[in-house]
């Protein structure tokens, strides 16, 4: 099973880096491709859900998570690929993105593990919140930091004027 998952995302992939059919073509290929992974990962976690009796709200609000992202992901085909206009932007499809996230930081906090004390998850709640800082840090540092300044020099060279810092 899982060698044939593997076979077809490397397909997926090549089909994407060579646009395959076409752009009209690939751009179908990946729109679908990023709908129907979320849903077999809904229909798996619902699996997983009723397998267990632990972990069954964990892996429910995983589920959960996985179908609220693939209902973003269908907003977003049907304006690409049926309608074929620009996604609007907020749209239904960010709703379904941004609900998606809350849930699954809810099913991976609802596993059972050694971490049941609220102080024990607050404590990793805290480690989390300690190294995403340190890594936005290092990323401003090296990368970020230096892609804006040159955005702002690029714009202020050309004689724009809109606020920016």
């Amino acid at each position: 099973m899982a060698g044939c998952l593997l076979l077809m995302v490397l397909f997926f992939g090549m089909w994407l880096a060579f646009h395959l059919g076409g752009p009209r073509t690939t751009d179908w290929v990946d729109d679908l491709g990023e709908l129907i992974a979320p849903l077999i990962a809904a229909g798996a976690c619902g699996w997983a859900a009723r397998k267990t009796s632990e972990a069954r709200m964990a892996w429910g609000f995983l589920g959960a998570s996985s179908f609220s992202w693939a209902a973003g992901q269908a907003v977003w085909c049907y304006y690409d690929l049926f309608r074929k206009v620009a996604v609007p932007f907020p749209s239904l499809a960010d709703v379904g993105y941004l609900t998606a996230v809350p849930l699954a930081v809810i099913g991976l906090l609802s596993f059972p593990s050694a971490l049941r004390r609220m102080a024990s998850r607050i404590g990793a709640l805290l480690d989390g919140v300690l190294i995403s800082g340190s890594l936005l840090f290092v990323s401003w540092s090296t990368v970020l930091g230096p892609i804006y300044q040159s955005i702002r020099a690029a714009f202020s060279n050309r004689g724009f004027r809109w606020p920016i810092p």
